[in-house]
C-alpha cells in the first residue's frame, strides 16, 4: 500500500510540476509525455525490482528444505513442540501429544483405538527419534528420521521401509537450516527428561 501511495505521489508530482509551468517554446507536450513516461517507466521498474525477490521466493521455493534434522536438532524438535498433527489420509488421522518423561499420547477419532499411549525416545548418533506404543499398532512403533519440508511442516520416515508421516506443529515455526544452538535439554539414555 505504501508503495502505491509513493507511485501515486511521484506520479502526480511531475504532472503538477509540468502543468504548473507557464508554457514556453522550450517545452512542447512532447517533452511533457516524454518526462512523465520516464517517471513512469521509473516507477514500473523499482516497483518489479522490489515485487520480484517475492516472486521468486514463491515460485521457486525455498532451496533450504528439505533439511533433515540430526540428533541435537531432533531433541530440540521434541522438547520445543508438544503437540503434532498428523495428515496420514482419509480415516488416518491423527494427532500426537507429548507427555511428561517421554511419554506420549496418539489420538485417532476413527481408528479402533481412539487413545494411544506410549514412549519417545531419541537416538541422537542415528540421527532418529523413536516411538514405542503400548496398546496400538497405528502408528508404527519403530525409528524415524525426521525431515522439516518448511516452516512447521515436517516428515517422520521410516529408513528400513520409507514408511512416511507427514504433520505439522502446533506453534511458531522454527528454522532448523540455520546453525544456532539448540536449547540444552538433558537426556539420559536416548530419553528426554
Amino acid at each position: 500500500m505504501k508503495l502505491f501511495i509513493l507511485i501515486f505521489v511521484l506520479f502526480n508530482l511531475v504532472g503538477c510540476q509540468t502543468l504548473n509551468e507557464q508554457p514556453t517554446l522550450d517545452r512542447s507536450v512532447n517533452e511533457y509525455k516524454t518526462t512523465k513516461q520516464i517517471v513512469l517507466n521509473d516507477i514500473t521498474r523499482l516497483y518489479s525490482q522490489t515485487h520480484s525477490s517475492e516472486m521468486d521466493k514463491k515460485t521457486k521455493g525455498d532451496n533450504r528444505y528439505p533439511y533433515k534434522l540430526t540428533g541435537p536438532k531432533i531433541n530440540d524438535h521434541f522438547q520445543r513442540y508438544k503437540n503434532f498433527t498428523f495428515d496420514k489420509g482419509p480415516n488416518r488421522d491423527f494427532t500426537l501429544k507429548i507427555r511428561s518423561f517421554n511419554n506420549i499420547e496418539r489420538d485417532c477419532i476413527l481408528c479402533g483405538t481412539t487413545t494411544g499411549y506410549g514412549s519417545i525416545s531419541i537416538k541422537g548418533a542415528q540421527n532418529q527419534v523413536c516411538f514405542y506404543w503400548d496398546n496400538v499398532q497405528y502408528p508404527s512403533s519403530t525409528c524415524f528420521e525426521v525431515i522439516q519440508i518448511e516452516g512447521n511442516r515436517y516428515q517422520l520416515i521410516d529408513p528400513d521401509d520409507g514408511e512416511t508421516y507427514g504433520y505439522t506443529v502446533d506453534g511458531e515455526p522454527f528454522d532448523y537450516t540455520v546453525d544456532v544452538e539448540p536449547f540444552d535439554y538433558p537426556v539420559r539414555d536416548g530419553k528426554l527428561e
